[in-house]
């Protein structure tokens, strides 16, 4: 549920010049912390790699729900979309 406080938030730092919007793949946000644009049922989704002294670590955020998403059926490695289908509406009518 969207919080209308956070819209105010974010539009004043945004008037004042404190909100910075990423869109697409970017290196170093902040210094071992990386965007990067994830295919999925939202257009525009992002996830960030963190790196960490003890490895690399994906914040995936609704791009993964569990492990069976990454490892696929018979741990394959393929992807395995949720439900029936993968992408945004629009990617889906493209």
């Amino acid at each position: 549920m969207l919080n209308p406080d956070d819209l105010i938030t974010a539009m004043r730092a945004g008037i004042e010049h404190r909100l910075t919007l990423i869109e697409g793949d970017r290196n170093d946000v902040l210094p071992g912390l990386h965007a990067r644009l994830a295919l999925g049922h939202s257009m525009g989704q992002q996830f960030i790699l963190l790196d960490l002294a003890q490895g690399r670590y994906a914040v995936s955020g609704d791009c993964v729900y569990s492990a069976r998403n990454i490892i696929g059926h018979d741990n394959c490695g393929c992807y395995l979309p949720l439900g029936a289908g993968i992408g945004s509406v629009w990617d889906q009518l493209k």
